[in-house]
């Protein structure tokens, strides 16, 4: 057997076996790093949260809802008192439509109504005239004046027949027999009583005349009474005014001489707040089976990218009882959430406040558990 040859560690330090045997300082870091990246990945699944949440889109409303003016009336434009984005007061004058058509019926319903009040009051007197058989009425009421007279001359004419008739016929009553015959009483009885009752069916068809015009007129002027309260109405609904305060949104482009139709959407008026927004979220009823009042909601806003302004946080205050249909048939439910803040920030420290109708991307947050749980339960472990 060969003796061994034995070399200084100087000569071996490039050979294989030499470079094979050392050990690398790099190993036991690299091992090191993996460990402590499983420990951390570990740690990380068994304490980390993670959130399970419903996505939906939205916008920012105004807490007070925002207000539709329309026309009530259908005209012509004779004036337009605003400009789009401009603030008004409640109660400022928007535009004017002209009148001129409902300014021409009321002069004619009061012309009619001062005509009837008039015979009214005319048929008034005639009846006192006709109780005291004189005659009451003033001459400057003609037209009352004249038909009393005229029923007064019928009256004194009918009245005259009748006297005479029946001293026609109670002389011939008084004539000895010898000198009359019944037959010639009876005839003058006949005609007595037909000119009396002539003269009552003449006095009782005047007055049941007059009281039965009276009626009517009473209820003409009841009708055109609340036609002229209509027309009233309808000349103060030529100006249209603002319900609520605040900026003007102008859906119709209109020009003086326009003409609008009654209904018709003229703009919405935004409620001047700053300080009060609500956000109107809709959930697809396929995810709405969870949402309940109280949950909390991460709101982030597009015109605002999230990596530089955060987003804001919400609460549900209210969620519809029902659904209703999207334009593309699909059902959804309206929620109501609030917002925490009304400003952003970005990096710089720099405000910006947020406006009515900025898009809003929300995150209903259904629970909040341990990346543990959840992958659990992704696996039905857990339930």
């Amino acid at each position: 057997m060969k003796n061994p040859v034995l070399h200084s560690e100087d000569k071996l330090k490039f050979s294989t076996e030499y470079v094979l045997k050392k050990d690398s300082p790099w190993g036991a870091g690299i091992i090191l790093v993996i460990s402590g990246v499983l420990v951390a990945v570990i740690l990380f699944i068994c304490f980390g949260k993670m959130e399970e949440v419903v996505k939906a889109q939205g916008i920012v409303r105004p807490e007070l809802n925002v207000s539709q003016v329309k026309s009530i009336l259908a005209g012509e434009i004779e004036e337009i008192c605003f400009i789009p984005g401009q603030f008004v007061q409640k109660g400022s004058v928007l535009a004017r439509l002209n009148q001129d058509e409902l300014a021409a019926q009321k002069e004619t319903i009061l012309a009619q109504l001062e005509d009837i009040k008039t015979k009214i009051q005319g048929n008034k007197l005639i009846e006192e005239s006709f109780n005291s058989k004189k005659n009451l009425i003033p001459a400057c009421d003609k037209l009352a004046y004249s038909r009393f007279e005229a029923f007064k001359s019928e009256y004194d004419l009918l009245k005259t027949k009748c006297d005479f008739a029946e001293f026609l016929y109670k002389e011939e009553k008084m004539i000895p027999a010898s000198g009359t015959t019944p037959m010639n009483i009876k005839k003058l009885g006949y005609e007595y009583r037909e000119a009396r009752e002539n003269l009552n069916l003449f006095t009782d068809k005047f007055y049941e005349q007059v009281v039965l015009e009276s009626s009517e007129l009473e209820l003409m002027e009841i009708q055109l009474e609340k036609q002229l309260e209509q027309l009233e109405v309808n000349l103060r609904n030529t100006e249209l005014t603002a319900p609520v305060s605040g900026f003007i949104q102008e859906i119709s482009s209109l020009n003086v001489g326009d003409y609008i139709f009654a209904d018709q959407k003229i703009l919405n008026i935004v409620p001047a707040t700053s300080s009060d927004y609500r956000i109107e979220l809709r959930i697809p009823a396929r995810d709405s089976g969870r949402i309940k009042k109280g949950m909390e909601v991460k709101l982030r806003f597009p015109a605002f990218p999230y990596y530089e302004f955060k987003g804001a946080v919400g609460t549900v205050k209210s969620i519809d009882p029902d659904t209703q249909a999207a334009s593309n048939g699909e059902l959804f439910f309206t929620v109501v959430t609030d917002i925490d803040t009304n400003t952003l920030k970005d990096r710089k420290g720099i405000e910006y406040p947020v406006k009515v109708g900025l898009e809003v991307d929300a995150r209903l947050i259904l629970e909040s558990r341990t990346i543990l749980y959840f992958l659990l339960k992704k696996v039905g472990v857990m339930v």
